[in-house]
């Protein structure tokens, strides 16, 4: 470093907050005041520079008129900061050297301005100096490339494989008390994650000081890539063990981290269509593209604006009305994509096909507590990893964003921790399948008695423990999302039991005893069934932040209540609801009415096709009418 400049610069260089003035200020007068610049330091400790040699120097500052003293590097900092208690480290030198850029430009614009008030051209000065010594900028670079960048490199690469190596690694941290309550703030992602997080800060720290360009930066670059190759490969494998042969993942089909890199399935596609997908992602910090519906209108609206004529007291009744309107178009969207989401699992909703939920593989619940931690830990790390390269430079931002190698490496962590939470929401809908498919062997549809059959409170206990499990290692995001579209699929599950029975018609091959007429006291189980799953799953679901949708949840309960109520019914009893009330019903469900042999009547399968027959006959004459 030079310091043979004048002693009211150095004063300004060095203490912005310096009230001295003097011009005789010494070397030794700026240590004392502040920290200033140099603060952290950028030399190793062992540069040999003793109490004795600041002394001396300082000394010989002070004794020397002229102000000028010529000193080495790793003296000239020794000195400044030797009061300080600070030790000189050589991971500061990107926050030096980001500091005296802007120092350097601040000199510059100066000297411009003084050359424009003086009339002088500062280049030509500038150019004919010639540089006897190492230039501060220079001494930083080199300790950059020669030191830096090594250390940093090794601590990314040895931080991250010591974490991968431990068999908890990926394993979700429960705190010791188990009745502490916690916030989502509070929760700490799993070892490997944290650990990959810690050994890769410094890397964008120093990415984020150092220019958008040049060597320094790749190698930088570089080094993060491959120490989150190295993490991804890792994750990979994990997710591979834990989803392996699961249903979900067959669901799910390929995609990153899917079957060898296959496309995605098309119920994947469909899932991420809907509004709780989309929610989740925002929690993130994720955001997802909306298809919103464009509308013409030729003339123009006459209502006059709300924004400065509205009355101060104003009768809000047409905003409601607005509200509740978008409201219900929004729930319609819903159900669209509800239905598109179902066709696409026909073959899991049919149960013979499954035998009854016996060929379902299901995570156990210590596998779910892990999906669950990974998937939140992958999300949070992308989401960090996400903001540490915001600058508030627009222009390095855009520098840093267009990177192909760090948005690559940080992207795939994302997709990563999206594919997890996926399976855990379609895990838990599979063993949602797997306990109502069991419904239709009970031996309660059939009995005398009305009673609960324990598949219904299997399932309702199942859910109650996995929610409160993933609520408290994963977040309540994940947890919302996870049991998010049960209030659809288990009415719609209670339907398809009342189908199945009356399409079979407990012919073989059925898997156990299954009843040939369903009783009054079975169309209460059936009710009971219908009543306790209910209330659970709102118990369950419906909590702050959930995505838990009162409308669509009573609609769909109250549909299932009034298919299981036609099973008590007689034939003409039945024939006179349905015409009364056509279109409440699709023709699959209304075919299955007419199969089953309910306590009051037998089964007619052709009786369906005849009565639709006329249906469409009535209609005909009536559309002539």
């Amino acid at each position: 470093l030079n310091v043979s400049e004048s002693s009211s610069t150095m004063n300004f260089i060095f203490n912005r907050n310096s009230k001295d003035s003097s011009k005789k200020s010494s070397i030794a007068n700026l240590t004392q005041d502040s920290p200033g610049l140099f603060s952290l330091g950028i030399i190793d400790e062992d540069s040999g520079v003793g109490p004795q040699i600041i002394s001396r120097e300082r000394n010989k500052s002070d004794n020397e008129s002229s102000g000028r003293t010529d000193i080495g590097t790793e003296k000239f900092v020794s000195i400044l900061f030797s009061e300080m208690g600070l030790a000189p480290d050589v991971r500061h030198a990107p926050l030096f050297r980001n500091i005296l850029n802007t120092w350097n430009k601040s000199i510059e614009d100066m000297k411009i301005e003084l050359a424009a008030h003086t009339g002088g051209d500062w280049r030509d000065r500038q150019g004919s100096e010639k540089k006897g010594y190492q230039t501060a900028m220079e001494y930083l670079d080199f300790v950059i490339e020669r030191h830096l960048l090594q250390i940093l490199q090794s601590d990314a690469e040895k931080g991250t494989i010591v974490a991968l190596e431990r068999e908890d690694a990926f394993a979700p941290i429960i705190p010791n008390n188990i009745y502490l309550v916690r916030s989502d703030e509070d929760r700490r992602s799993c070892f490997a994650c944290e650990a990959f997080l810690n050994s890769t800060t410094p890397l964008f720290t120093a990415i984020n000081q150092l220019p958008s360009t040049g060597v320094n930066l790749t190698k930088l670059i570089d080094a993060f890539v491959y120490s989150s190759s190295i993490f991804i490969g890792r994750v990979k494998n994990y997710m591979n063990i834990l989803c392996r042969g699961k249903s979900a993942h067959a669901l799910l089909g390929g995609g990153e981290g899917g079957n060898g890199g296959k496309l995605e399935s098309k119920y994947s596609l469909a899932i991420k269509e809907r509004s709780a997908f989309k929610e989740f992602m925002l929690f993130y910090g994720f955001r997802v593209d909306r298809k919103k519906k464009k509308t013409r209108t030729s003339i123009p609206t006459l209502k006059p604006s709300t924004l400065d004529s509205k009355a101060r007291y104003a009768n809000d009744d047409n905003d409601n009305d607005g509200n509740q309107t978008t409201t219900q178009e929004n729930d319609e969207d819903e159900s669209e994509r509800f239905l598109k989401e179902i066709k696409q699992i026909a073959n899991f909703l049919n149960f013979s096909k499954n035998e009854f939920g016996r060929e379902l593989v299901v995570c156990t619940a210590e596998e779910t507590n892990n999906c669950a931690t990974l998937a939140d830990s992958l999300l949070r790390l992308a989401q960090q990893l996400d903001s540490a390269l915001k600058c508030k430079s627009r222009t390095r931002s855009k520098a840093l964003n267009s990177n192909k190698s760090l948005e690559s490496a940080i992207l795939t962590i994302r997709v990563l921790g999206i594919r997890m939470a996926l399976f855990c929401r379609v895990n838990i809908m599979v063993h949602t399948i797997k306990h109502m498919a069991r419904l239709c062997t009970s031996g309660a549809l059939s009995g005398s008695v009305a009673r609960t059959p324990s598949c219904v409170t299997s399932l309702g206990e199942y859910l109650a423990l996995t929610s409160d499990t993933i609520h408290e290692i994963a977040g309540s995001a994940l947890c919302a999302y996870s049991v998010s579209s049960l209030e659809e699929y288990i009415p719609l599950l209670l339907i398809r039991v009342v189908e199945t029975i009356g399409l079979r018609d407990g012919s073989p091959p059925w898997c156990g005893d299954i009843p040939l007429k369903i009783t009054i006291a079975g169309v209460a189980s059936l009710e009971k069934c219908r009543a306790t799953l209910q209330r659970e799953l709102k118990s369950i679901a419906d909590f702050e932040g959930s995505f838990w949708n009162e409308r669509i949840a009573k609609e769909s309960f109250e549909h299932a209540a009034s298919y299981i109520s036609l099973i008590e019914k007689s034939g003409d009893e039945l024939l006179a609801y349905l015409r009364s009330n056509w279109g409440e019903f699709t023709d699959s469900e209304c075919r299955a009415m007419f199969a089953i042999n309910g306590p009051r009547r037998k089964g007619d399968r052709a009786g369906f096709d005849i009565f639709r027959e006329q249906m469409a006959s009535a209609a005909s004459k009536t559309r002539r009418l």
